[in-house]
């Protein structure tokens, strides 16, 4: 008798939860620097190792920033502008076309912590964008390249980068 070859069942890790951002961020922020926030974020981006996961054009980047900030405004308890012009989120499969492993997910997080400190995030509101942010990052993997999972990075790890 031929013996059968099975591979067991197995998750390679649970998906954390994802808090979003309560409308106080929104309040405290305000439209204005968040949408300064997410530009600074993608002109970190364009300087980073993950540059190539960007469009080059300016009018495709300049679309894409607009795209995303209508996202985080709209994450943060602002108008429904992201889901009002292109429905549900679904931000995993929409970055199917480009390949978002762990290490790109850590880059694009760095880039973030970098843009909040240089756009002077209040920090009053700072942890809970932290939380959401850094969170919904692992979501966006869609490549793994590794059995382990995603490092997080806490709020208390980063906080002092902020204290200067």
């Amino acid at each position: 008798m031929d013996k059968i070859h099975v591979c067991a069942e197995r998750v390679d890790f649970i998906f954390p939860e994802v808090i979003f951002p309560s409308e106080r961020v929104f309040k405290v922020a305000g439209e204005e620097l968040l949408r300064k926030l997410v530009l600074k974020h993608h002109e970190n981006l364009i300087k980073s190792q993950i540059f190539y996961l960007f469009p080059t054009d300016k009018a495709e980047m300049e679309k894409l920033v607009r795209r995303s900030a209508d996202f985080v405004v709209e994450m943060c308890g602002g108008p429904s502008y992201y889901t009002a012009s292109r429905g549900e989120p679904r931000m995993r499969s929409r970055h199917f076309s480009v390949t978002i492993d762990e290490k790109a997910r850590e880059v694009w997080l760095a880039c973030y912590k970098y843009a909040l400190k240089e756009v002077n995030f209040p920090f009053s509101v700072l942890e809970e964008f932290w939380q959401w942010i850094e969170s919904f990052s692992i979501r966006i993997i869609n490549r793994r390249t590794t059995l382990e999972p995603p490092r997080r990075i806490p709020f208390a790890e980063i906080k002092n980068f902020f204290i200067s």
